[in-house]
């Protein structure tokens, strides 16, 4: 519903936050609807992952929660030099290496 009003109130503004003439852009879209499927498999991972851990494999939950600590430390320590080079660049090769 907050989509949606939001969607209304923004096609009606003469100034939008989010102009949505940029959805007509191919690149634009394919580029927001693979971020959303991007994060929405990092978000599932995250959950997934430590509960197996510790219902099927049997680690404690601190146990499993140091299991995901490895990931987190690179996707933090990464994702600065990585936009970096997309800068430099260009994101292309980013966004289609990274998520194979």
């Amino acid at each position: 519903m907050a989509l949606v009003t939001f969607m209304v109130v923004e096609a009606g503004s003469d100034h939008p936050m989010m102009p949505l003439h940029l959805f007509k852009s191919r690149t634009f879209s394919g580029t927001n609807l693979l971020t959303l499927f991007l994060y929405a498999a990092l978000g599932v991972g995250t959950l997934f992952l430590p509960l197996n851990l510790v219902r099927a494999q049997g680690y404690s939950q601190s146990a499993a929660g140091l299991a995901d600590t490895p990931f987190a430390l690179l996707l933090a320590g990464l994702s600065p030099w990585t936009g970096k080079l997309a800068a430099r660049y260009g994101p292309r090769l980013f966004l289609i290496a990274g998520p194979l």
